[in-house]
């Protein structure tokens, strides 16, 4: 019948916006036309970078997923934060450097109208040092030792050791 009426989409798909319901009017013998648009709902996801030597800034991360594969590099602060992504589970791979131990691929679950965060934190690569020491004399024990230099993180090392009776 004509007169004014109020369209509504019902049975939104989850992974859209609902449309905005609208207002059509319909004259005797006319044809009213009312279009839908869909819009994605999407989220966003925030990586948190928290290593051991104190360097968040420029280090890069690869997130792939639901037809994303995409290279990012943290803000100075250490964070990275990504919007406009479709609901999905997404992996990020951060692009270790060899100072540090080695970083698992993390998967997250991004939910529609949330942000997701993950977090990196970085161990420095560590080893051992094993000092020997003889003498003529069988002197060994009580022998204080330094090392200094800089790690291959560029932190300065100075650390001293004292040798046990076996040397």
């Amino acid at each position: 019948p004509a007169g004014t009426f109020r369209v509504f989409e019902v049975d939104v798909p989850d992974r859209y916006e609902p449309p905005p319901a609208q207002t059509v009017t319909v004259t005797e013998n006319n044809t009213a036309v009312v279009l839908f648009r869909n819009n994605y709902k999407y989220g966003s996801l925030k990586l948190i970078k928290t290593p051991e030597d104190g360097k968040v800034g420029g280090i890069p991360f690869r997130i792939a997923g639901n037809g994303v594969d995409q290279l990012i590099t943290t803000q100075p602060d250490g964070t990275f934060l990504l919007d406009k992504l479709l609901p999905g589970v997404y992996e990020i791979t951060e692009q270790t450097d060899d100072k540090y131990e080695p970083q698992a691929t993390q998967r997250v679950t991004v939910v529609a109208g949330r942000t997701s965060a993950v977090t990196f934190n970085n161990v420095l690569k560590r080893g051992t040092l094993e000092v020997a020491k003889t003498s003529e004399d069988g002197l060994k024990e009580g022998l204080t030792f330094r090392l200094s230099g800089t790690s291959l993180s560029g932190l300065p090392v100075e650390q001293y050791a004292v040798t046990d009776a076996d040397g």
